[in-house]
């Protein structure tokens, strides 16, 4: 991938405004060229070289982003139309001005647009996080207690209160994120389900600085980042009491501080399965592991791998490493006795109800037959 480095420079007092040696630490560039002086290129030449390396990098990742719609266990059998229902949103969410409304599970939608990969993955592939999804699906029960610790845009709180009816515990920090989710709350008249707070979670109350610009991987910011002061609260203050049955947790590497303060709620005995997006991001933060995974096992949950085809659960030694998130259970026999009696899901991967807010219409091919291999899925 070719880019372009923006690169600070040393003026040398010899040859007053001439280049001399790159700089390894650019710092705001003075009034007067001087020696020891470091300037940065003009902000015109700065925001020209940011916007091509935006460009660069999504162009790179469109191979990546066609092989897994290709390749995803809910496209298999009708890749091509799967290939093609992408290359519609692209156009479609170009065009419109506003949101646009995409159909989800179950009766449900979701607001979209250009970018937002917390929804557009749903559009891809039907559930943009298919084991973790379905497992939701298959194992909550209406009056059910669902709760989303970094919630985003809240595909997850559609999902269970939605399509299964549970009740949901959302937590979004970043202001524009749960304007999002709320905006999706309201499209599926489910406000009397879903409860949002608008604040982050930690091993305690406080204060803390968050980004605000990476859209699904924003997170509590470290020493030198910007971000904006958010109030936290520990998991178990915010519940008092409340008893869950499936919690899930992506915070993009402060696992370990939320369950700190979770204490109590992940050793109820209601608490059937918790669900942790969990990569290397914690070390950013300075954690381990072992500091995630050690509270989970002391309260008596085992990470697995789930197989919605066959509803059936496989035990890991360790994080599930070929997703990003990883399927803690407590008790094998009682979560398989719900995953084994819910009732099928029904996923049609169709199109034609894609609409904007502002009444533009997308045309596609039409919808196959009930039962077709091509564009439904049903577990």
């Amino acid at each position: 991938m070719l880019r372009l480095n923006l690169v600070a420079s040393e003026v040398s007092s010899d040859t007053p405004g001439t280049i001399a040696t790159p700089a390894a630490a650019p710092t705001p560039a003075l009034a007067s060229p001087r020696k020891g002086a470091f300037r940065g290129p003009p902000p015109i030449i700065a925001n020209a070289v940011r916007l091509y390396n935006r460009t660069v990098e999504k162009l790179f990742a469109l191979p990546q982003q066609l092989i897994e719609v290709w390749c995803h266990p809910l496209n298999r059998g009708s890749e091509l139309a799967a290939i093609a229902r992408w290359i519609r949103w692209q156009l479609a969410s170009r065009v419109a001005a506003r949101p646009i409304i995409v159909p989800f599970v179950g009766g449900t939608n979701l607001f979209a647009r250009a970018g937002e990969t917390g929804v557009t993955g749903n559009i891809y592939y039907g559930l943009a996080e298919y084991e973790e999804m379905a497992f939701a699906l298959h194992l909550l029960r209406a009056g059910d207690v669902f709760v989303d610790i970094g919630a985003n845009a809240g595909s997850y709180s559609v999902l269970a209160s939605g399509v299964t009816g549970a009740r949901t515990i959302a937590f979004e920090p970043i202001a524009e994120t749960a304007d999002r989710f709320e905006a999706n709350v309201r499209l599926n008249q489910l406000e009397e389900r879903v409860t949002l707070h608008r604040l982050g979670v930690g091993s305690g109350s406080g204060m803390l600085r968050f980004t605000t610009d990476r859209d699904t991987v924003n997170r509590v910011a470290i020493d030198g980042e910007a971000g904006t002061e958010i109030p936290i609260a520990s998991l178990d203050e915010m519940l008092d009491g409340l008893s869950p049955t499936l919690v899930k947790l992506d915070v993009e590497g402060f696992e370990s501080e939320v369950l700190a303060g979770a204490r109590d709620t992940i050793s109820r005995p209601s608490l059937l399965a918790i669900i942790v997006e969990i990569n290397d991001s914690f070390r950013v933060y300075g954690g381990t592991l072992q500091q995630v995974v050690q509270p989970l096992e002391a309260a008596g949950f085992r990470p697995y791998a789930y197989d919605p085809a066959t509803r059936s659960l496989h035990p890991l030694t360790g994080p599930n490493a070929r997703a990003g998130n990883t399927i803690f259970v407590r008790d094998e026999s009682d979560s398989l006795e719900r995953l084994r009696t819910a009732n099928p899901i029904s996923l049609r991967l169709h199109s034609r109800a894609i609409r904007s807010m502002d009444s533009l219409r997308f045309r596609s091919q039409p919808v196959p037959a009930a039962g077709s291999a091509a564009k439904r899925a049903s577990w």
